[in-house]
């Protein structure tokens, strides 16, 4: 949305902004340059970040599966701890009288990398943010763990709920 703003300037001024050259070819275009250059240095305008990329971007949700192959849920906490941080979930052990699917597979686990982390049991993975923000590097080297761990986007060879990796960005590596 646009909003037009009358200005009055007295013959001096004017004479002033005539005399302006490289803001702009007609005054009211020399006018606008001059009043965001100022609104700039004043500290009024917010300066473009790094995290302005991301207003279209919700915080990084993704799950991920594997086919008739179970990961050893203590196997990968173990090698995966020695770059990220690995924390056990403890969950219930099974009695007898239970009747439930997966009741021998409950091991999981949570692997943080820097903002992005990641959930893991025997057959599924969920990687996540708290909150958005770009990715690291470290970030980047869980995502590609999992993916490789993790390699099917449907929890069953049928093409049904299907999992689609959400957008995120990368932060600017040469900054880390």
């Amino acid at each position: 949305m646009t909003k037009r703003v009358m200005v009055t300037l007295d013959d001096e001024q004017y004479e002033i902004l005539k005399g302006i050259k490289g803001v702009g070819t007609k005054d009211a275009e020399k006018v606008r340059n001059i009043l965001i250059a100022y609104f700039s240095e004043k500290g009024y305008v917010k300066e473009a970040s790094r995290y302005d990329r991301m207003k279209d971007i919700e915080p990084y949700r993704y799950a991920r599966f594997t086919w008739g192959r179970d990961i050893s849920v203590t196997g990968e906490a173990s090698r995966l701890s020695e770059e990220f941080d690995v924390r056990p979930i403890n969950t219930p052990e099974p009695s007898e009288s239970e009747v439930a699917v997966h009741k021998t597979d409950r091991k999981e686990a949570i692997i943080k990398a820097d903002t992005v982390g990641a959930i893991i049991s025997t057959f599924r993975a969920i990687l996540y943010q708290k909150e958005k923000a770009p990715f690291t590097a470290r970030d980047l080297k869980l995502r590609e763990e999992i993916l490789f761990l993790y390699p099917r986007t449907t929890p069953s060879p049928l093409p049904i709920m299907r999992s689609f990796e959400p957008k995120f960005v990368v932060e600017n590596l040469d900054e880390v």
